[in-house]
């Protein structure tokens, strides 16, 4: 039977997004039996430290890899992914790619080709989701794909239960207003609870700053009825813009945080997530945030009842990491 094996790394930090996504994986594949050839992970924020733990990681990796191991890579990593793959098929071992950004999507740093070029050193591809499938293959891919569906959060905190008002929402991000200002021009009527760094000074008096927060205390006791899952500066998107761009296509991380708080999510229609949303049934689906409060008013509280107990089975997935174990196993499927 063939290695499952996968590279670990230094992280400058978790927090709520990219390194917790990264780390709750590393972990998923170690129940899974996979090994890590790479050093033992690492958290240091010193840059000089992070470029050297990185680059020791990959030349022990390159090291031990051997014929037959299936190696899974986080994608995108960190200069290395060229040489990484060719080492893998130079001793006959075999590569998937477990996409969390498209680099000519978020970052703008490479163009759509040499992105494809890159991803098609691989032997098969974990998608975020069917949408980026499809435009995947549309620009040229053919790499064997399937997809991840929603990201998994592992965390051993658990829920509180606070009775929360009807009339409130939770977010957890950025909190400046050039990133995330459509929180200060949400309808008055609505109470917002937010969570993060970057909060103005002056803010509407129908928001609760509550500062940076955990993850494990937001999952226990973060207040909010619903869970806010909208970016941008604007109560509507620019469905031809960057931010609609990049939600009709990514898996946004914060989504597994929701859910694990039991939170039903309020996301964009037009979004990627937005079909596992509806699929599910542990959230709202909406085209615009201007009239929010008219919307979740129409929400009987049976609704929101049967979406909380949909919750609670999708939550008990994402626990114990059934959607990145299911990926990887579909994706072993087609090598």
């Amino acid at each position: 039977m063939a290695r499952l094996v996968y590279l670990t790394r230094n992280y400058k930090g978790i927090g709520h997004g990219g390194g917790k996504a990264r780390v709750d994986v590393e972990d998923i594949l170690s129940g899974m039996g996979a090994v890590n050839l790479g050093l033992k992970r690492t958290f240091h924020k010193n840059k000089v430290a992070d470029f050297f733990l990185t680059a020791a990681g990959v030349l022990k990796f390159i090291a031990t890899v051997r014929r037959g191991d299936v190696v899974v890579l986080q994608y995108p990593v960190k200069k290395y992914y060229r040489l990484i793959c060719r080492v893998v098929r130079m001793k006959g071992a075999k590569t998937i790619t477990l996409i969390h950004d498209l680099g000519s999507f978020r970052r703008r740093k490479l163009t759509v080709e040499e992105e494809i070029k890159k991803l098609s050193l691989t032997d098969v591809i974990i998608a975020a989701n069917q949408h980026m499938i499809d435009w995947l293959s549309e620009k040229g891919c053919r790499v064997p794909m399937t997809d991840q569906k929603v990201w998994d959060y592992l965390s051993d905190s658990k829920l509180t239960n606070i009775p929360q008002p009807i009339n409130s929402c939770l977010f957890v991000g950025d909190l400046k207003p050039d990133k995330n200002g459509y929180l200060y021009k949400l309808p008055l009527s609505l109470h917002i609870d937010i969570y993060g760094a970057g909060c103005p000074d002056n803010i509407p008096e129908n928001i609760e700053n509550h500062g940076f927060a955990d993850a494990d205390d937001i999952i226990s006791n973060g207040k909010g009825r619903w869970g806010l899952m909208w970016y941008g500066p604007t109560l509507d998107y620019d469905e031809n813009g960057f931010v609609g761009e990049y939600n009709r296509y990514n898996n946004p991380h914060k989504i597994a945080l929701y859910i694990r708080a039991h939170k039903p999510v309020i996301i964009w229609e037009q979004a990627a997530d937005a079909d596992f949303i509806r699929e599910k049934g542990v959230g709202i689906t909406v085209d615009s945030l201007e009239n929010i409060d008219k919307r979740l008013a129409m929400v009987s509280e049976d609704e929101y009842n049967q979406m909380l107990s949909n919750i609670d089975s999708v939550a008990s997935e994402m626990a114990e990491g059934y959607y990145i174990k299911s990926a990887i196993n579909r994706a072993l499927q087609l090598i």
